[in-house]
């Protein structure tokens, strides 16, 4: 069963949302910034994961709420990934996961917005930004 789909005598709608974004590369002199927006008053559990090249998780923000009508940013210079070989390119992913609010009327996450910067750490210059695709709805 693919995610989205709800199981036979399943309650209630998705628990997660969980947002895939594509690689990205960075090196040396440079950071990721994965932002979440909320535009809605109720605030979700959140996380952001970054994993490497091979699946591997090599930086997480740990489970947080998401302020209401808020925005957070989990920043992750290069210098803070795994050591590679003399300041090699790095290849990293993001995952952010919107969970559904505890003790809820809702039935599902609240949507968010999330998106990624890639900045120059010298200049604070953004040279890239990216989005993701609708998110995937799971159960657990």
């Amino acid at each position: 069963m693919g995610p989205g789909r709800v199981r036979a005598g399943q309650n209630g709608g998705p628990t997660i949302a969980r947002y895939a974004f594509q690689s990205v590369g960075i090196k040396l002199g440079e950071e990721i910034n994965i932002s979440v927006a909320n535009f809605h008053d109720v605030p979700p559990p959140c996380r952001i994961r970054l994993l490497d090249s091979t699946g591997n998780i090599v930086a997480d923000s740990g489970e947080f709420r998401l302020p209401a009508q808020g925005t957070i940013h989990f920043t992750v210079p290069y210098s803070k990934l795994p050591a590679v070989q003399d300041g090699a390119r790095r290849q990293v992913r993001a995952v952010v996961l919107i969970f559904r609010v505890p003790d809820s009327t809702d039935t599902i996450p609240p949507p968010c917005r999330p998106g990624i910067e890639l900045v120059s750490s010298l200049t604070g210059h953004t040279f890239g930004v990216v989005t993701p695709r609708e998110p995937e709805m799971t159960f657990q």
